[in-house]
C-alpha cells in the first residue's frame, strides 16, 4: 500500500517534502547552536524549533492534502459524468422520482426499454398529458428482430425467468394502449422498434436521464439504476446512444402499419423457445 501511494508522486511532491525536510534540518542545526553560544540561547533556540515547527507543518499539510486529493478527484469524475444518485432498483420501485419529474417535463419525454409494462401500466393515463406538455419518443424492443420465432424477446424471456412471450406480448399490448394517441398526435408521441442488441434502458425526462444496464437471471425492476443530468460526458454518451438508434433505419423501425389492426394486436405469440417454460411472475419488463 505504502509502495502504491509513493509512486504516485510526483517531481513537484518530492521538491515540496525537500524543502520542509531542509527546514526541519535548519532548526535541528540552530537549536543545537545555542549550546556552543550561551549568549545566543535566548534566540536560536526558539528560531530554531519555530523553523522545525513549520517545517512538520508543511508535511502534515500536504498529507492531508494529497489524501484528500483522490477523493476529491473521484468528486469531480462523477460531476463531469454527470452522475447524481444511483438507486439499486428501477421501474414501479423508484416511480416516485420519475413523477416527480414527469409533472414539470416541458422540453422532452424519451423512453427505451423491452416492453415496457409497468410504464404502461402506471401511466396509460398520462400519455396525452405528457404529448400536450413535450414531445414523447419510445423505443420498444422489436418482436420480430431478427426473425419471427427465433427473436431477441424469445431469448430474453428465460434469462428473465419470465414465461415465453412475455414481451413480445408487452410490446403488442404498449401499441394498442398507445394506438388512440399515435394516430391522434404523430408529432408529438412517437414510438419505433428498435432492431439492434438491447444493452440499456433509458428514461429521459428534460435535462435528467435514468438508465441502467440489463443482467440475467433476474426481472428488470431489481437492476441499478443511474440518475444523470444530461449535461455530463457519460450522459451524453447514453443520450446519444438513443438518438443514434431512434435515427437510424437499420437499428429501428416504425410500427408495422398492420400492426394497427385488431386482429394484428390481439395476436399471441405462437413460438415458444426450447427449455422456456419457466412459472410466469408479474414483474415490470423496463
Amino acid at each position: 500500500m505504502l509502495a502504491k501511494c509513493i509512486k504516485k508522486l510526483t517531481g513537484k511532491h518530492w521538491l515540496y517534502l525537500s524543502l520542509h525536510v531542509i527546514l526541519i534540518l535548519v532548526g535541528i542545526i540552530l537549536m543545537l547552536r545555542w549550546g556552543e553560544k550561551p549568549s545566543a540561547a535566548y534566540y536560536l533556540f526558539p528560531i530554531g524549533g519555530s523553523v522545525v515547527a513549520t517545517g512538520f507543518a508543511g508535511i502534515v499539510l500536504f498529507l492531508r492534502v494529497w489524501l484528500e486529493q483522490g477523493e476529491s478527484q473521484r468528486l469531480a469524475n462523477m460531476r463531469a459524468s454527470g452522475l447524481n444518485r444511483i438507486f439499486m432498483t428501477r421501474a414501479g420501485l423508484i416511480k416516485h422520482e420519475y413523477d416527480e419529474r414527469l409533472t414539470r417535463a416541458s422540453q422532452r419525454i424519451d423512453i427505451m426499454g423491452y416492453g415496457l409494462r409497468n410504464l404502461r401500466e402506471d401511466y396509460r393515463e398520462d400519455f396525452a398529458t405528457w404529448a400536450r406538455r413535450a414531445p414523447v419518443r419510445i423505443l420498444v424492443l422489436d418482436p420480430e428482430f431478427p426473425a419471427k420465432g427465433a427473436s431477441i424477446a424469445d431469448l430474453r424471456d428465460p434469462e428473465e425467468r419470465n414465461r415465453a412471450g412475455t414481451i413480445q406480448a408487452d410490446v403488442r399490448e404498449l401499441i394498442k394502449t398507445c394506438r388512440p394517441i399515435l394516430q391522434n398526435e404523430p408529432a408529438r408521441f412517437m414510438v419505433r422498434l428498435y432492431t439492434c442488441l438491447p444493452s440499456i434502458t433509458v428514461f429521459r425526462i428534460d435535462q435528467d436521464v435514468f438508465w441502467g444496464p440489463y443482467f440475467v437471471h433476474d426481472v428488470s425492476r431489481n437492476m441499478p439504476t443511474l440518475l444523470m443530468e444530461t449535461s455530463g460526458s457519460v450522459s451524453q454518451r447514453v443520450i446519444g446512444h438513443f438518438e443514434k438508434i431512434w435515427s437510424s433505419d437499420t437499428l429501428s423501425r416504425p410500427i408495422p402499419e398492420e400492426w394497427f389492426s385488431t386482429r394484428q394486436l390481439l395476436l399471441k405469440p405462437q413460438h415458444e423457445p426450447k427449455g422456456a417454460r419457466f412459472q410466469a411472475k408479474k414483474a415490470p419488463i423496463w
